[in-house]
């Protein structure tokens, strides 16, 4: 295995041959650009748009009270996508023609839209199975180019699988070539769909929703009843099939389930084991996004006997970044049923953690491992030096794989122990004292928010006495006798 040094010298020796004739015709050239792309070991997705068109969007930003930046009015535009390995290609969706052949592209994403290296959904027109997996039941018209910034997608989705999700999303690392111009590194990706076959197993009277802190963008929505400005947008069915009978039915059942929460009723709305694992596997990765979070939420159908489910793990741009609990530990869901008097789900979250904690944190530790020391990791470490030069003056550089998993190595093996304390703390109960003026914990200013016992976040500090939860654990908030 070459040393750390012998393989920046080993990666710096590629980028003389290869790097300067990325970007540049003329120079170097004497084998075409994806040929030298593919050089590299991974594969190579070409992007051809008719007339060399580049899909457009308007910046949207958030109605007072509302959260995050976005784009909205994104321009499909039709063309050819192409994936190529060394083998030879591995896919080909043809030229354009509607409802025929070729596919569709369009800038996708929130923030990450804004960014000058670009997310993109491709729309096949036939659906087609775009990895080279080999196998038809994987087949889907809807795939993704994700741009590569860190390793945590590696990792985010590497938990997902060792937490058995019920859908891990499938990708692989490959170099995006648009009409002829090098993007950078990327992963082709399944995206977020109903598909009984490979994807989210909803039937089609069901349907798949996101928890959205973005839904103030879309025109058909259903209403959430958390204090943050959070609605639910739609996966499955598409916006424009839903009728205002199946908008009014959806409504219904997740406003039921809302309410469940207060009541402690919430065993007849919510599959507790999806949500428990779910949950878990958000704090294992410490996720810091928040609200931000893709919360997607399913219903297999419209019948009265089956559960509101978790979706798959999605969005790994905050990993490793939490010091104590993910962000939506004591929000709403999981802080309603985590918290209730109906002690299910906190029990089941508490048991599935004895249960998976050495299995998933010795997994993801020989997974990193095994990843050094692949064939994978140097054409990736490669690929990021490229991608690094495409997009040196408008982007932050990426670290190598050495460096970052070096980082991930030391913060799971910090995490494991905090978990294993914090989990079974996360009955008790502290008191907290609070001044009129500001909330204070242990004489010190508290600078974390406060929740409900139904994971409703407070406008503030408490106001009265009671229970409330700060910092992922339950607290007795008693006044000061100057706050009445």
């Amino acid at each position: 295995m070459l040393t750390f040094a012998a393989m920046k010298q080993f990666l710096w020796c590629l980028l003389l041959v290869f790097g300067c004739s990325i970007q540049a015709e003329g120079e170097n050239d004497s084998l075409p650009l994806v040929d030298r792309l593919l050089a590299i070991g991974i594969p190579v997705v070409e992007v051809t748009t008719v007339d060399e068109e580049e899909p457009t969007y308007e910046i949207a930003d958030p109605p007072e009270g509302c959260l995050g930046g976005s784009i909205r009015n994104a321009v499909k535009v039709p063309g050819r996508v192409v994936v190529r390995d060394t083998t030879g290609i591995l896919f080909d969706s043809g030229d354009y023609e509607k409802s025929v052949s070729g596919m569709t592209v369009k800038v996708r994403g929130n923030w990450s839209a804004r960014r000058p290296k670009k997310p993109y959904k491709i729309k096949l027109q036939q659906p087609a199975e775009m990895l080279g997996i080999g196998d038809s039941s994987y087949a889907d018209r809807n795939w993704l180019l994700i741009p590569f910034f860190e390793l945590n997608y590696l990792i985010g989705l590497k938990v997902s699988e060792l937490m058995e999700m019920d859908w891990t999303p499938r990708f692989r690392f490959v170099n995006l070539v648009f009409n002829d111009d090098f993007r950078g590194l990327y992963m082709l990706m399944e995206s977020v769909e109903r598909n009984p076959a490979c994807r989210l197993d909803v039937a089609e009277s069901g349907f798949v929703t996101e928890l959205d802190a973005y839904w103030w963008k879309e025109e058909v929505y259903a209403e959430a009843d958390f204090v943050e400005p959070l609605n639910y947008t739609f996966k499955y069915p598409d916006a424009k099939d839903i009728t205002p009978g199946r908008l009014d039915s959806i409504q219904q059942v997740l406003s039921a389930a809302e309410a469940s929460l207060p009541d402690s009723t919430y065993l007849q709305h919510v599959d507790v084991e999806s949500f428990a694992r779910w949950m878990l596997a958000h704090d294992i990765l410490g996720n810091k996004d928040g609200a931000g979070s893709n919360m997607y939420i399913t219903k297999y159908d419209d019948s009265d006997t089956t559960l509101l489910r978790m979706g798959c793990l999605w969005d790994f741009d905050v990993i490793m970044q939490s010091q104590g609990w993910d962000e939506l530990h004591d929000r709403y869901y999981f802080g309603g049923m985590l918290h209730s008097a109906d002690s299910t789900y906190a029990k089941r979250y508490i048991a599935l953690w004895d249960e998976v904690k050495d299995s998933v944190f010795d997994g993801i530790r020989q997974y990193l491992s095994d990843y050094l020391s692949s064939p994978l990791r140097q054409s990736v470490d490669t690929s990021i030096i490229l991608n690094n030069d495409r997009w040196a003056s408008e982007m932050y550089t990426l670290p190598l794989s050495d460096d970052f998993i070096a980082e991930a190595m030391e913060w799971f093996g910090t995490r494991k122990p905090w978990m294993e304390e914090a989990v079974h703390g996360i009955t008790a109960i502290r008191p907290v004292r609070l001044s009129r003026n500001s909330p204070l914990e242990n004489g010190k200013s508290a600078d974390r928010h406060y929740f409900d016992l139904y994971g409703r976040r407070l406008n503030g500090a408490p106001s009265k006495r009671g229970i409330y939860i700060l910092n992922g654990k339950k607290v007795m908030v008693d006044m000061l006798n100057s706050y009445k």
